[in-house]
Formats: structure tokens, sequence, C-alpha cells
């Protein structure tokens, strides 16, 4: 059982990191999302969409490709295309912290995780515009493939695009 108690004379300005980490360690348990075994998830019909600008200051992309990694690992044994059942992650080019930046961040996660779990459509991709690049519109592919122009029509046409990877 996690045992939680708070000390009433804690300053968290005085918070020394080399120290106190320990004493959120209990905390950290329940609130940290760390975990990367998912199968209970999974075997419920469970469906997570995560996305990450590229370009965030605040959390890094690497750290949450090396969580989507361990989670391929821990809970499909390195099966990438079993985890891809359960779980899709998008990677924005050029996105800040939630949204903006030289980046397609004007898309629609929630209409995409909706028709994953209502018409059982995963998505591949999310269509996507932007402030940024006024008329232009593009895929947002789902790790670990790319958008890529194919050649043929209108570069700021999303049909002009493909996911690959």
């Amino acid at each position: 059982m996690i045992k939680c108690e708070s000390d009433p004379n804690f300053d968290p300005l005085k918070f020394d990191f080399d120290k106190d980490p320990a004493r959120v360690a209990d905390t950290a348990k329940l609130n940290d999302a760390t975990g990367t075994y998912l199968a209970s998830f999974a075997a419920h019909g469970g469906k997570l969409l995560l996305f990450q600008g590229l370009s965030d200051p605040v959390f890094s992309a690497n750290d949450l490709v090396r969580w989507y990694k361990q989670v391929v690992e821990v809970t499909s044994g390195g099966d990438l295309e079993a985890t891809r059942r359960f779980v899709r992650m998008f990677i924005i080019p050029g996105m800040t912290h939630c949204g903006d930046g030289q980046a397609f961040d004007d898309f629609d996660p929630l209409a995409a995780i909706e028709g994953w779990i209502n018409q059982d459509k995963a998505p591949d991709s999310l269509a996507a515009g932007s402030k940024a690049f006024p008329g232009k519109h593009q895929p947002i592919c789902a790790y670990p493939t790319q958008a890529a122009y194919g050649g043929k029509g209108n570069p700021d046409e999303i049909a002009s695009y493909s996911c690959r990877g």
C-alpha cells in the first residue's frame, strides 16, 4: 500500500534536488505517468492517442519517443504493430508547447480518437493546417512514419502527401 503523508512545514522553495526527491517517491508512484506496461489497458479495449511538439521547449519529444519504445518492448514484446493496435503517437515538427510555432498544429485529435473508438478506424495520420503556413495542409503521420511529398499534385494539399517510414 502506498502511504502518502503531508508535511505542513514543507517549503517548496527550499526543495533540495540532491536530497529531497525521495520525499516525493510515494506520490510519484501515483502521479507520474511513467508506467509502460499497458497490457490490461489494451485488453480492455483502451485506445491511446499521443501527440507532442518536436520544438516544445518544456518537454522533449525524445522523452515521449523513448517512453513509447518502452511500451512496445514491455507490453508487446517488441512488436510495434501489436502496440499500434491500441497506441498511436504523433510527433509534430516545429510545434512548440500546446501548439503554435512553425508547424502544422491545427488538427483534431478528438475526432481521431472518436473515429478509432466508434468506427475502429485507427488514425494513420491527422489532417493538419497551420496559421504559420496559411493555405497549406499536410498530414501529421503516426510514428514512426513521416509525411512525404509524392512529387505530383499541389504541395499545399494533403492528397499530395503520404506517410512513409
